[in-house]
């Protein structure tokens, strides 16, 4: 998953810089960095439900909990709680990231 955040995370704050006017590039890293967190939940998602369901004790293993969880709710179940997750977790990435850049720039300054 983090993998696939600095992948997305990367390239779109390139473009996104060449798009915005200099002074906006706090914008530009915050949009980043959720664009790459909306791609990295596409991971991270089915592995909580997976865990949270582990935990509970529903399944012993991964894999059978994947398999189960496909055969009986489709591969949406793998994505229960997708727009709790999103509202959880974008807004931290799309500012931790904006901080991380702003406080980089200001150190380069």
């Amino acid at each position: 998953a983090s993998a696939v955040f600095v992948g997305v995370y990367e390239p779109t704050k390139q473009k996104l810089l060449k798009l915005f006017p200099e002074n906006l590039s706090a914008a530009a890293h915050l949009t980043a960095g959720a664009v790459g967190g909306m791609a990295a939940s596409l991971i991270r998602v089915p592995t909580e439900v997976i865990k949270q369901r582990m935990q509970t004790g529903q399944f012993t293993s991964a894999p059978d909990a994947v398999r189960l969880i496909v055969s009986k709710e489709g591969f949406k179940g793998l994505y229960a709680g997708y727009g709790s997750f999103l509202l959880r977790d974008l807004p931290f990435d799309a500012l931790q990231f904006c901080i991380y850049e702003q406080l980089r720039i200001g150190y380069k300054a």
